[in-house]
């Protein structure tokens, strides 16, 4: 009887604890930077079909989405700080909004 009172027990801590674990909501991301590689312009300027980094906090262990300008760009690359990725080939030249989207929601947008 105590043997199956204390399996009782470590179940219901069991169940405690997952319970709590579904109620922690991860935090926003958040974009510190976008660089394009190897820009002859100002680091900030993106061009067309050109590769860049994006560089932050909580893009999470799925692939997050992320768009310029409202227009979903190709990921190359995805960390929880750091996702590389591929301008739109129909994009405009010159600086642009940043906004990634994770299963947590989506950050401030950057640019301009």
């Amino acid at each position: 009887m105590c043997r199956m009172r204390r399996l009782l027990q470590l179940q219901l801590q069991v169940v405690l604890i997952l319970l709590a674990a579904s109620r922690v909501r991860a935090a926003l991301p958040v974009i510190t930077s976008v660089t394009p590689y190897g820009s002859p312009g100002p680091p900030s300027v993106l061009a067309p079909a050109q590769a860049a980094t994006l560089q932050g906090t909580g893009f999470g262990e799925t692939a997050p989405v992320l768009t310029l300008n409202g227009t979903t760009c190709k990921l190359i690359i995805a960390t929880d700080t750091r996702v590389d990725f591929q301008v739109p080939s129909n994009a405009s030249a010159g600086k642009g909004s940043v906004i990634i989207t994770t299963s947590a929601g989506s950050s401030v947008a950057i640019g301009n």
